[in-house]
């Protein structure tokens, strides 16, 4: 940074032309930052030297076009001297746009030398091995020769590496390189190891360390969904005290043109959770009855099986984008201590699931949250994979009927290609429901709302451990009352005759 500064026009005030985001260079040029979702500056500017950053999380298409080739239409007047840097976590396989980049080039990978063998090999977790139950031992292992090097070997074999094309096919004037945070010096292999044991079983979380650790794309197959069959199994009787594990509640609110719908569900550590109830409120939402039950049904509190206080619903997510925009936004109004939010889906296929920050509605003059959909039904696809009671995993009351599952898994995921690039999208089959999967994803959404307000469910959890189980009323037995023989009564008469 300091080379980039020393090379900048001072910016002064007034001066158009020489600000935050477009800068003047010393001796010529220009610097110009732009958003990937905003890129208009792009069109009257010819570029010779472009980085693009996470390219891979980047709209697949603006107003304005894609990115990629609006930047590359604006380095024609340059073709001669131009250069392009992408630089990208991956992401998703099959439309990981830094994964299709790299595929066209010579393929580059660091090797190391064994230290016992001399042999240059690709660092790969596996070749990351440690004992039984151990993965605070973890080593990393030759593939040649079995030779172990330590986290204390690193270093050096890193210094005697080298970049090595892989293929031979890739396009001459390209070249690309991938690392992944193996190579890190100041990530232990036992680190690793443990991070990799500790989200193994979710899906979710898995996901993350196969891309920002691995640095792999995640593997999806097109037309993927959940088979419902085994989920109605998992029913279990929740209809009393919460479970010890619970810490928050969360609600999702659907918003159809003669009913309302609302999926409860309890939160734990590693975002382990249990579907408590679906409800349906029927009445039209234009009119106030249907919204003073939701009133009531949001009004309630929880009693716990420990001895913790009675829960209440800490946050819950409306859709506004339903027939009944105007009638949501009436009720919402004053609520938001309450933290009962207003939410609508993003139209952007890779938005996160909770946004940096609401939008104001210019019509209820509400702030709206533009919720990632699609990363919601990810998320809540990924888990209802996962079999084993623990982080990630989901649990169902007893009076959720066999429709709600249905429900809950009715939509596919497929590929389409817009303008070219390939866009993933979630797919509604035709004469198929989906309320109780956007009830779901609604009331995760809430609690990633929660979670960036600060709530940290491994921390909430923990403050509960140790807590003794709550003693009902009934179970308390009090001590036998002590009956004393009574006094004997003395006659008048006798007392008076002595």
């Amino acid at each position: 940074m300091p080379e980039v500064i020393s090379r900048l026009v001072p910016e002064r005030s007034r001066e158009r032309g020489n600000t935050t985001f477009h800068k003047r260079l010393i001796g010529g040029g220009d610097l110009i930052i732009v958003g990937a979702n905003a890129p208009a500056p792009l069109r009257s500017s010819p570029i010779n030297f472009a980085l693009l950053d996470e390219v891979s999380a980047f709209p697949g298409t603006t107003d304005e076009g894609d990115v990629l080739d609006l930047v590359a239409a604006r380095q024609y007047t340059y073709a001669h001297t131009a250069k392009t840097l992408l630089t990208s976590t991956p992401l998703d396989e099959g439309t990981c746009r830094i994964t299709r980049a790299y595929l066209e080039t010579n393929q580059q990978r660091y090797f190391v030398p064994c230290l016992a063998c001399g042999t240059l090999f690709v660092i790969t977790f596996a070749d990351i091995q440690y004992p039984a139950d151990e993965p605070e031992k973890a080593v990393l292992v030759c593939p040649n020769c079995g030779g172990v090097h330590t986290d204390y070997d690193k270093p050096e074999q890193l210094r005697h590496g080298e970049w090595r094309p892989t293929v031979s096919s890739g396009d001459p004037s390209m070249s690309g390189y991938s690392i992944s945070g193996l190579y890190s010096p100041w990530l232990r292999y036992g680190a690793i190891a443990t991070h990799h044991r500790k989200v193994a079983k979710d899906p979710v979380r898995l996901r993350v360390f196969v891309n920002t650790v691995l640095a792999e794309t995640w593997k999806v197959e097109d037309g993927e969904g959940i088979d419902q069959g085994g989920l109605p199994a998992r029913r279990e009787d929740l209809s009393g005290p919460l479970p010890p594990w619970v810490v928050v509640l969360t609600c999702g609110v659907d918003v159809q043109a003669d009913r309302l719908e609302c999926t409860l569900i309890a939160w734990g550590a590693g975002e382990r959770c249990a579907v408590l109830e679906h409800r349906v409120l029927w009445g039209d939402p234009s009119a106030g009855q249907v919204w003073a039950d939701l009133d009531a049904l949001l009004s309630r509190t929880f009693s716990h099986s420990l001895a913790v206080p009675d829960l209440s619903i800490r946050a819950t997510c409306v859709d506004t984008g339903g027939a009944h925009t105007l009638a949501t936004y009436s009720w919402l109004k004053g609520k938001a201590a309450r933290r009962i939010w207003g939410i609508k889906g993003s139209s952007t296929p890779a938005a996160p699931l909770w946004p940096k920050k609401a939008t104001t509605n210019t019509k209820g003059k509400l702030p709206i949250f533009m919720v990632g959909v699609n990363a919601g039904k990810e998320t809540i696809y990924s888990r209802l994979k996962v079999t084993e009671s623990g982080p990630g995993h989901i649990a169902f009351d007893n009076s959720l009927s066999t429709d709600y599952f249905t429900q809950l898994t009715a939509e596919r995921v497929r590929t389409r290609y817009s303008r070219g690039h390939p866009v993933r999208e979630w797919v509604l089959p035709d004469g198929r429901r989906n309320e109780a999967l956007d009830c779901a994803v609604y009331a995760l959404a809430a609690l990633y709302g929660l979670r960036s307000m600060g709530l940290n469910l491994d921390r909430e959890a923990a403050s509960q451990e140790g807590v003794p189980p709550r003693v009902s009323a009934q179970a308390i037995t009090m001590p036998a009352p002590v009956h004393k023989p009574a006094a004997p009564i003395r006659s008048q008469y006798i007392s008076t005759a002595l």
